[in-house]
Protein backbone atom coordinates (compact mmCIF):
# COMPACT_ATOMS: atom_id res chain seq x y z
CA UNK A 1 0.00 0.00 0.00
CA UNK A 2 1.32 3.16 -0.78
CA UNK A 3 1.96 6.23 1.80
CA UNK A 4 -0.52 8.24 0.34
CA UNK A 5 -3.24 5.80 0.39
CA UNK A 6 -1.96 5.24 3.39
CA UNK A 7 -2.14 8.39 5.04
CA UNK A 8 -5.38 9.45 3.19
CA UNK A 9 -7.78 6.45 2.80
CA UNK A 10 -7.83 6.63 -0.63
CA UNK A 11 -5.49 6.06 -3.88
CA UNK A 12 -4.18 9.81 -5.12
CA UNK A 13 -6.22 9.25 -8.19
CA UNK A 14 -9.65 8.67 -6.29
CA UNK A 15 -8.44 12.05 -4.26
CA UNK A 16 -7.77 14.52 -7.15
CA UNK A 17 -11.30 13.29 -8.58
CA UNK A 18 -13.26 13.78 -5.11
CA UNK A 19 -10.94 17.15 -4.79
CA UNK A 20 -11.79 18.48 -8.30
CA UNK A 21 -15.53 18.32 -8.38
CA UNK A 22 -15.88 20.54 -5.19
CA UNK A 23 -13.81 23.69 -6.52
CA UNK A 24 -17.36 25.72 -6.25
CA UNK A 25 -18.10 24.83 -2.65
CA UNK A 26 -14.96 26.54 -1.52
CA UNK A 27 -15.44 29.40 1.08
CA UNK A 28 -11.97 30.17 1.78
CA UNK A 29 -13.38 33.76 0.02
CA UNK A 30 -15.35 34.59 3.26
CA UNK A 31 -12.90 33.45 5.77
CA UNK A 32 -11.76 36.08 7.76
CA UNK A 33 -8.09 34.73 7.97
CA UNK A 34 -7.69 34.86 4.57
CA UNK A 35 -9.75 37.85 4.16
CA UNK A 36 -7.47 40.19 6.43
CA UNK A 37 -4.52 38.83 4.58
CA UNK A 38 -5.82 39.84 1.16
CA UNK A 39 -6.72 43.50 3.13
CA UNK A 40 -3.59 43.53 4.20
CA UNK A 41 -2.05 42.84 0.87
CA UNK A 42 -3.95 45.51 -0.96
CA UNK A 43 -3.41 48.01 2.05
CA UNK A 44 0.44 46.99 1.39
CA UNK A 45 -0.17 47.78 -3.04
CA UNK A 46 -1.84 50.94 -2.07
CA UNK A 47 1.00 52.17 0.13
CA UNK A 48 4.81 50.51 -1.15
CA UNK A 49 3.31 48.86 -4.30
CA UNK A 50 2.72 45.42 -6.06
CA UNK A 51 1.94 42.78 -2.78
CA UNK A 52 4.91 40.38 -1.86
CA UNK A 53 4.19 36.86 -2.90
CA UNK A 54 1.37 34.90 -4.16
CA UNK A 55 0.72 31.73 -4.98
CA UNK A 56 0.41 30.31 -8.47
CA UNK A 57 -3.56 28.75 -7.70
CA UNK A 58 -4.13 32.27 -6.17
CA UNK A 59 -2.93 33.90 -9.34
CA UNK A 60 -5.79 31.18 -11.00
CA UNK A 61 -8.86 30.72 -8.42
CA UNK A 62 -7.81 32.64 -5.62
CA UNK A 63 -9.03 29.72 -3.22
CA UNK A 64 -9.28 25.95 -2.32
CA UNK A 65 -6.02 26.08 0.17
CA UNK A 66 -7.57 22.33 1.16
CA UNK A 67 -6.38 20.71 -2.19
CA UNK A 68 -4.04 23.50 -3.54
CA UNK A 69 -1.71 24.77 -0.78
CA UNK A 70 -1.11 27.19 1.91
CA UNK A 71 -1.27 31.02 0.89
CA UNK A 72 2.64 32.81 1.33
CA UNK A 73 0.50 35.60 2.12
CA UNK A 74 -1.54 34.71 5.32
CA UNK A 75 0.63 34.87 8.80
CA UNK A 76 -2.37 35.01 11.59
CA UNK A 77 -5.19 32.98 12.37
CA UNK A 78 -8.17 35.57 12.18
CA UNK A 79 -10.74 33.08 13.08
CA UNK A 80 -10.26 30.13 10.69
CA UNK A 81 -14.06 28.49 9.01
CA UNK A 82 -12.79 25.24 7.33
CA UNK A 83 -14.58 23.23 9.41
CA UNK A 84 -17.62 24.78 8.42
CA UNK A 85 -16.94 24.61 4.94
CA UNK A 86 -18.91 22.04 2.42
CA UNK A 87 -15.56 20.82 0.80
CA UNK A 88 -14.57 19.67 4.30
CA UNK A 89 -17.52 18.35 5.41
CA UNK A 90 -18.27 16.18 2.36
CA UNK A 91 -14.58 15.05 1.22
CA UNK A 92 -13.94 14.17 5.03
CA UNK A 93 -11.43 16.27 5.58
CA UNK A 94 -9.65 16.41 9.13
CA UNK A 95 -7.60 19.31 9.48
CA UNK A 96 -8.09 23.01 9.08
CA UNK A 97 -6.23 26.09 8.53
CA UNK A 98 -5.17 25.43 5.23
CA UNK A 99 -4.02 28.91 3.63
CA UNK A 100 -1.41 28.83 7.00
CA UNK A 101 -0.75 24.94 7.14
CA UNK A 102 -1.18 23.66 4.01
CA UNK A 103 -3.32 21.21 2.02
CA UNK A 104 -5.10 18.24 3.73
CA UNK A 105 -2.36 15.83 2.13
CA UNK A 106 0.65 18.07 3.43
CA UNK A 107 -0.91 18.03 6.97
CA UNK A 108 -0.82 14.72 7.49
CA UNK A 109 2.38 14.11 6.29
CA UNK A 110 2.62 13.74 2.63
CA UNK A 111 5.09 16.31 1.53
CA UNK A 112 4.98 16.18 -1.98
CA UNK A 113 1.53 14.88 -3.29
CA UNK A 114 2.60 14.99 -6.94
CA UNK A 115 5.75 12.93 -6.99
CA UNK A 116 2.98 10.57 -4.93
CA UNK A 117 0.50 10.94 -8.11
CA UNK A 118 3.46 10.81 -10.55
CA UNK A 119 5.21 7.58 -8.76
CA UNK A 120 8.30 9.25 -8.07
CA UNK A 121 8.44 7.90 -4.46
Amino acid sequence: MSDFKKRMGMSSEDWNSLMKGKVDLCICRKCPTYRSAIEAGIAHYKRLGPPLEVSVHEKAIGIYFCYYDKSPRVHEDKGCICKTCPVTKQAKLVNNLYCMRGEETRQRGIVDPLAEILGQV
